[in-house]
């Protein structure tokens, strides 16, 4: 779960670098769990640490509240994560009778 949430906030923090008509892509990710959890609810942050052409650097800590007063709450696992932007359009996947279409058109599949 914090690993699923770490790497959702690192690819929202990303791409708010992006220019428009792209998406990212997790490249490599790393967490560190830092002690176990003992809430249900759970809260992440996520920094840009380095920006590229390529490849983007991501932070992301994930925290739990102890008190209603502690804004940020006790940190449970930081992350880092590499991602890689890329065209946000559906690139041909698949083959479809020999034809190659996009994914989101795909009803059945055959080898060309």
């Amino acid at each position: 779960m914090q690993a699923t949430m770490a790497d959702h906030t690192a690819g929202a923090a990303a791409s708010t670098i992006l220019e428009a008509g792209q998406h990212v892509v997790t490249a490599e990710f790393k967490i560190n769990l830092l002690r176990a959890v003992r809430s249900e609810r759970l809260r992440c942050r996520a920094d840009v640490l380095k920006s590229g052409r390529s490849i983007i650097v991501v932070e992301a800590d994930v925290f739990w509240r102890i008190w209603a007063f502690q804004p940020e709450g006790r940190g449970v696992s930081t992350a880092k994560a590499a991602l890689a932007p890329h065209p946000a359009q559906a690139r041909a996947v698949a083959y479809t009778e020999g034809i190659c279409v996009p994914r989101a058109r795909l009803t059945a599949c055959s080898p060309p």
